[in-house]
């Protein structure tokens, strides 16, 4: 019970400071909500742990920790494909590519893209905004003939 009560507390102070656009204090709590998370990993539902998983990235990427945001991400997509699970994936699938794209790792993006495509193309609840930003990604950086290529183009579109 008391387990429960300090992760609860914990959470609540984790959101508060991302509402409040603290990220400096939201990303202090980080480490003690990965320890609390493993501890207590029974204590937390399904759909729970994916929206702590997603929270978890976003602040490591706000906060510019890249990898370890992209370790949240890989957690995120190798969920089993459940439907709350399928809206953070689109969700990581998206901030991967972004994550991807600040670490300047073009090879990535060429597998990603097509494979973000082929996830939102069967799903026809995917925001149009969502939709267009895989696609332009597609159209202008990834179908460069060349690794140079893909890397001056990735540079002048995120510019």
């Amino acid at each position: 019970m008391r387990s429960m009560i300090r992760m609860r507390v914990l959470l609540r102070e984790f959101y508060q400071n991302l509402y409040l656009r603290e990220y400096d204090n939201a990303g202090e709590l980080t480490e003690t909500i990965e320890e609390r998370l493993q501890k207590d990993r029974h204590l937390i539902s399904a759909v729970h742990a994916v929206i702590f998983q997603y929270a978890l990235s976003y602040i490591h990427f706000i906060n510019g920790d890249y990898r370890k945001s992209l370790r949240w991400i890989n957690a995120i997509l190798n969920l089993k494909p459940l439907p709350v699970n399928r809206l953070f994936q689109g969700y990581a699938r998206v901030l991967g590519i972004i994550l991807h794209s600040e670490l300047g790792d073009v090879d990535m993006l060429q597998s990603l893209v097509p494979s973000a495509l082929r996830f939102f193309d069967k799903r026809p609840d995917v925001y149009p905004l969502e939709r267009m930003f895989i696609h332009q990604l597609w159209r202008k950086v990834v179908r460069a003939s060349s690794d140079m290529e893909r890397k001056k183009r990735l540079r002048n579109w995120v510019v």
